[in-house]
């Protein structure tokens, strides 16, 4: 038996990442919401999602519906840091482009890009760069102080970092 979860905007911001080739749509929904925007370089799937479930109904099945193999030198694996700032760039133009529903989900914004602005201190923090990822860090408590992975990142910083100093 198949299990849907009705899903509103909060959700789809909290959990963005909904794997595209399971995604099914209308294509008057697609069309209406804007479809994929072709400018963006990183985060044109997640700024899709986020459109849809601000301007539509959502649900999602649970389950495991189809396995993705991943490359080395796919976008997403390539893509860094870069694929980070894309995700930051999306929820700024979704700001901008949806003023009252950002301002009606203000926190879960503030806990979406705390929880990107950590994923970027912890990269840095792998090749052993402190000081860059304290930057990222103080971005991310700056717009959830709670944010309690950030703290953790924080305070090690200072110290030793794979063997490579700060």
């Amino acid at each position: 038996s198949q299990k849907y979860v009705r899903n509103g905007f909060s959700e789809v911001l909290n959990d963005p990442y909904l794997g595209t080739p399971t995604v099914i749509m209308r294509t008057d929904v697609f069309r209406k919401s804007g479809g994929f925007d072709s400018s963006l370089r990183f985060g044109e799937d997640v700024d899709l999602w986020m459109r849809v479930a601000a301007l539509h109904p959502i649900a999602r099945m649970t389950g495991v519906y189809c396995a993705v193999s991943t490359s080395g030198n796919s976008l997403t694996s390539t893509g860094g840091e870069g694929a980070d700032l894309g995700n930051l760039a999306v929820l700024e133009k979704f700001e901008r482009q949806f003023p009252d529903l950002f301002h009606n989900h203000r926190r879960a914004f503030n806990r979406a890009n705390a929880a990107v602005y950590t994923r970027i201190a912890s990269a840095r923090l792998r090749r052993g760069d402190g000081s860059s990822a304290r930057l990222a860090l103080r971005e991310a408590l700056k717009r959830d102080p709670r944010h309690a992975r950030a703290w953790y990142l924080y305070l090690r910083s200072f110290g030793p970092l794979s063997g490579r100093g700060r």
